[in-house]
């Protein structure tokens, strides 16, 4: 059988993941519990409107966490350090010429999983995306889309510059514990001039994140630890001795 396709991911797609999915179960499913309590206490269900709709977004809220754990299930991290920046690939940011409309495009090569046109983000499966892999700054590119052959310019590389420095995986055996843990972290995090990190999923205590920006903590349950595997998603990461700084 073959292996399951991989989801690649830039480390700020990873970050929006697990951001969405702990909104979805911290936030969403109680707002829409509340939602479909509120209807029920209205009486007859048959013609509720306000009934179907809860029970619709239900349905889908349980679908994209779904949807999240299966991505984070098998996803491979694109690690900055092991970018190329002198040829484009996932997790470069670029500017191409269009020959066609005389303009420069700007945007970034991600892994499908993140892809958003909006936000300039472009799939390194699509057919663009797929055609400028490998190349260099001042290659003449030619993509075909159906039946016409569009050209483009190379004019810049970069990297998508992460958002953190340094990465902490750490997790308790109940609760009660992961708040400790997490209460300790934030206490020895402030006395070390850090202060005000973005904090998800303290109430639950099944997966908790602080951003403190340059450096994000993971505190998880023990069960949750071995489900999202983060450490195998950063496999290839550097291990830092923290005794040693």
């Amino acid at each position: 059988m073959a292996d399951a396709k991989k989801n690649i991911l830039t480390y700020a797609g990873l970050q929006e993941l697990e951001a969405e999915l702990e909104d979805l179960k911290v936030n969403k499913r109680k707002e829409v519990a509340q939602k479909i309590k509120e209807a029920r206490e209205q009486g007859d269900l048959s013609e509720n409107a306000e009934y179907d709709a809860a029970k619709d977004e239900q349905r889908d809220i349980e679908a994209r966490i779904e949807d999240i754990e299966k991505i984070l299930k098998n996803v491979e991290v694109v690690a900055e350090s092991d970018i190329d920046d002198t040829k484009i690939n996932v997790g470069c940011h670029i500017i191409i010429h269009d020959f066609e409309y005389d303009e420069d495009l700007e945007f970034s090569i991600v892994g499908s999983t993140q892809t958003n046109s909006l936000s300039g983000k472009i799939s390194n499966e699509s057919p663009l995306g797929h055609a400028l892999i490998g190349h260099e700054v001042g290659d003449i590119v030619e993509v075909e889309m159906g039946d016409t052959v569009s050209k483009y310019k190379v004019l810049d590389i970069k990297k998508i510059s992460s958002v953190a420095d340094y990465f902490i995986i750490a997790s308790g055996s109940n609760p009660n514990q992961v708040q400790a843990l997490v209460d300790n972290v934030e206490e020895q995090m402030y006395k070390a001039g850090y202060d005000d990190p973005r904090v998800e999923g303290y109430n639950t205590a099944s997966w908790v994140l602080l951003d403190y920006n340059d450096v994000i903590v993971h505190v998880f349950s023990q069960d949750d630890r071995l489900f999202y595997d983060l450490e195998r998603i950063w496999r290839d990461g550097k291990e830092i001795d923290v005794d040693s700084l």
